[in-house]
């Protein structure tokens, strides 16, 4: 009698290649899983669990030759390779967004320096911000290190130290507008106002919500004789930050 091989069984090869397939998916799922899936977005979180399911269902699920005919074993691995573009393609972006984006490590650790300066804990900043330069990856990550060990030197009464560390850092990142505020401060401290003027405007214009570029452009103003617009300024910094008591202690001394 002929021997004639079951439509239901999967050759060794079938196996191997599916195998492999599930392999190569469940890795570039859990590379996004793990790796890139930390800030729990919608996007990396799907990136992560699409190739991660798809895999798991190739490696212990039942092979579709079982299901349909024998030849579909190479639709198969045509979708497996489908499924690997797609990841490749995938990868790559999510790639080029976190190589551009602060660590979770790092975002965490400006936000306990965060505390640090709003405690006035000074030595305790100082030390910190330079272990954020340590984490520092890029050169955005290396601005806000900067920027912070400048911001505690200055409020160590380091006037050069801290006006090298800001310089710095608008070198470094000159989109970030905190170093042009500090450096704003330092200008009105050596009564050089029109270059606080010119350094708040800067941080202004990068960011018109963040209260203390106005602050400072209100006493840039106010150094140069123009109270009217300082005091509009520093009104602004009460509207967008009414909590911060410097800003309302700054408009109460300049108003009428």
């Amino acid at each position: 009698m002929e021997n004639v091989t079951p439509i239901s069984s999967v050759s060794p090869k079938h196996t191997a290649n599916r195998f492999a397939v599930g392999v190569v998916i469940l890795l570039f799922g859990l590379s996004f899983v793990f790796a890139f899936g930390g800030d729990m977005t919608l996007s990396s979180v799907m990136d992560g669990l699409i190739p991660f399911t798809v895999g798991l269902w190739l490696l212990i699920g039942k092979p579709l030759s079982k299901i349909f005919r024998p030849d579909f074993r190479k639709k198969e691995i045509i979708l497996g390779i489908i499924g690997i573009i797609a990841s490749v393609i995938s990868l790559i972006g999510t790639l080029g967004s976190y190589a551009s984006s602060p660590s979770l490590a790092f975002t965490n650790d400006t936000q306990k320096i965060k505390s640090l300066w709003a405690a006035g804990k000074y030595d305790e900043l100082l030390s910190g911000a330079n272990n954020l330069l340590v984490e520092a990856q890029t050169d955005s990550d290396r601005a806000i290190a900067h920027y912070w060990i400048g911001l505690a030197y200055f409020d160590l009464k380091n006037i050069t130290q801290a006006e090298q560390e800001e310089l710095l850092a608008t070198r470094l990142d000159p989109k970030f507008d905190g170093p042009f505020v500090t450096l704003s401060a330092i200008s009105l401290g050596e009564n050089n106002c029109q270059q606080a003027l010119d350094y708040a405007q800067t941080a202004v214009n990068l960011d018109y919500s963040w209260a203390w570029g106005h602050n400072d452009l209100g006493l840039a103003y106010i150094c140069l004789g123009n109270h009217d617009k300082g005091v509009a300024e520093l009104k602004k910094a009460v509207e967008l930050d009414p909590n911060t008591t410097v800003f309302q202690d700054n408009l109460k001394r300049n108003s009428p």
